[in-house]
């Protein structure tokens, strides 16, 4: 089905028609390694973005190299928003695509790691970094019992940041040592 859809347009080798295609097979085709991450999930493409054209219209062009489609609500789908839409249109849903940074695409990211810290849900890595916290004594300092917030808003140590160049070294010899092996 997904090959009949991307035979007749004479779009196939331009970077619209690209990204649509692999939003479609990660989202549609369960033999594709990223299918567990979007289809499996529950996250599919819009009937109105089945046809390349109506996708590539809706979008436009990216501001950027650097930006990528992003979906607003990371636990929905490609949804076009339209009132045209079969799909979107009678459900009421809105667009939930964007275009955004990969910086941009880690706050949405089921990934991202959050706190609240007076008040408002921020993420952790924003809060080390505003704290001069490493991530990994953020991840230590819990892992060993500490209050989210206080292991993230507790400055570290150069004993801390000497750990962390200890677990390099190690991992580097430990790579180095693997690599020097018949």
């Amino acid at each position: 089905a997904l090959v009949a859809m991307c035979t007749t347009h004479g779009r196939s080798k331009t970077p619209a028609y690209i990204r649509w295609w692999h939003m479609l097979r990660r989202c549609e085709d369960p033999k594709t390694e990223a299918f567990r991450d979007y289809g499996a999930r529950g996250i599919g493409v819009c009937a109105r973005w089945h046809d390349v054209i109506a996708y590539a219209s809706d979008t436009g062009d990216r501001p950027t190299p650097r930006h990528t489609l992003d979906r607003t609500d990371n636990d929905g789908g490609y949804w076009c928003g339209r009132a045209e839409c079969p799909e979107c249109g009678p459900l009421g849903r809105a667009c939930n695509v964007r275009w955004a940074t990969r910086s941009e695409q880690a706050y949405n990211s089921r990934r991202a790691l959050w706190v609240i810290v007076d008040g408002v849900k921020r993420r952790v890595v924003d809060v080390c970094g505003e704290h001069r916290t490493t991530l990994n004594a953020f991840r230590a300092r819990v892992a060993s019992g500490w209050d989210p917030v206080a292991a993230a808003t507790t400055p570290s140590t150069a004993a801390d940041i000497e750990k962390v160049r200890a677990s390099w070294r190690t991992r580097h010899n430990n790579l180095a040592a693997k690599e020097a092996t018949p």
